[in-house]
């Protein structure tokens, strides 16, 4: 759709969008912050805000567990062992592939189960 179509969409479904976003933005949390693919979590913050289409998106910030000031840091990074431990739990923890969060059906075909709930449910404050 073009930007006008779905700036339509939102302009007269402006609480199922906001409802949609609320349930985009629990799933980003709990899987992100909250289920630990960043790594363990000692705080966050976030801030929801329109654009000037009316959409809403998400502006967080969010503090990871760690015991290293920035002079410790930099320090550390000149030990080779360091560094590749850095690089093990930086590819570890930053993904790319969402094949971990498909699952198989029963008639062999794979779904992705949350972002699917996250549509029928978006699909039926449509409707309403």
């Amino acid at each position: 759709r073009t930007s006008y179509e779905r700036a339509q969409i939102i302009a007269t479904h402006p609480v199922a969008t906001a409802k949609f976003s609320n349930c985009l933005i629990k799933s980003i949390l709990k899987c992100l912050v909250l289920g630990g693919v960043l790594g363990p979590t000692k705080a966050y913050f976030g801030t929801v805000e329109s654009q000037g289409r009316g959409s809403l998106h998400l502006h967080l910030l969010i503090w990871l567990k760690h015991e290293y000031t920035p002079a410790q840091l930099k320090e550390n990074i000149q030990n080779q062992d360091f560094r590749d431990n850095l690089l093990k739990y930086l590819e570890d923890v930053v993904k790319e592939d969402l094949e971990l969060f498909r699952e198989e059906t029963n008639d062999g075909t794979s779904t992705t189960s949350d972002i699917s709930v996250s549509i029928r449910k978006f699909e039926a404050l449509s409707v309403s």
